[in-house]
């Protein structure tokens, strides 16, 4: 069976560079949104790109995420008068759609929240 991706219009000026890969490192593999286990796909396409990848901006992120039909969102809001911010992520189908249910980065741990990611592209820029 042949499966497509959507490919985002940014992903021509990403600029995202690979750290190192080795024998050793993570295979990512394409998300499939019609398999039961949703969010441990997502757990194994976020995480090494997430620790193997440099990039610049969220908007990098989100197009290297696609290549793997991985969607990402920051989202931002205010309870009882605290602001917060934060990442929520979902599985995308062939033509990049949202399906399922999304995700808060924080079922993934600290290392794809947007604080760690924020300060990964600034050390970087």
């Amino acid at each position: 069976m042949l499966y497509t991706t959507y490919i985002h219009p940014l992903i021509s000026r990403l600029h995202a560079l690979p750290l190192h890969f080795h024998s050793n490192d993570f295979l990512l593999s394409y998300l499939f949104a019609s398999c039961a286990f949703e969010v441990y796909q997502i757990a194994n396409v976020i995480r090494p790109i997430a620790q193997s990848w440099h990039f610049q901006s969220l908007k990098e992120y989100k197009a290297l995420l696609t290549l793997y039909n991985t969607g990402m969102e920051e989202v931002r809001g205010e309870v009882n008068g605290k602001p917060y911010s934060g990442l929520v992520y979902f599985a995308l189908n062939d033509k990049g759609e949202k399906v399922g249910n999304p995700f808060k980065s924080s079922l993934f741990g600290k290392s794809v929240g947007i604080e760690s990611l924020k300060k990964t592209y600034r050390k970087i820029g």
